[in-house]
């Protein structure tokens, strides 16, 4: 294979390999949620950490609450896709999964 595409296809390899994966997702409470009622991850309320490439972040941030009416929660496409979007135009995004019924009521959605 001649160089040049041999870099081209780890290049490629890479990119693919690191798309659609969050820096870090970090547990807003690492010693346990108040009221927990297990060790699940949908007991875990978390903070998923999605940066732009380096050369396009603008220094700006959001946080995503994906919706989901406190019944389930669209991580994917009101969560992974909005990061993704926000990264291309250079924007960090925090991704917030929170806890749901019907195993959390009120107020544990909102803590």
């Amino acid at each position: 294979m001649i160089p040049h595409a041999r870099l081209c296809l780890m290049l490629l390899i890479s990119v693919t390999a690191s798309a659609g994966e969050p820096k870090s997702v970090d547990l807003l409470w690492p010693g346990g949620a108040p009221g927990a009622v297990g060790t699940e991850p949908q007991d875990k309320p978390s903070l998923a950490v999605w940066l732009p490439d380096h050369e396009k972040a603008n220094g700006c941030g959001v946080v995503v609450c994906p919706g989901g009416g406190y019944g389930g929660l669209a991580l994917d496409h009101e969560g992974r896709q909005v990061a993704e979007w926000l990264n291309k135009a250079g924007i960090a995004a925090f991704v917030l999964s929170y806890r749901v019924a019907p195993r959390y009521r009120h107020p544990a959605p909102i803590q």
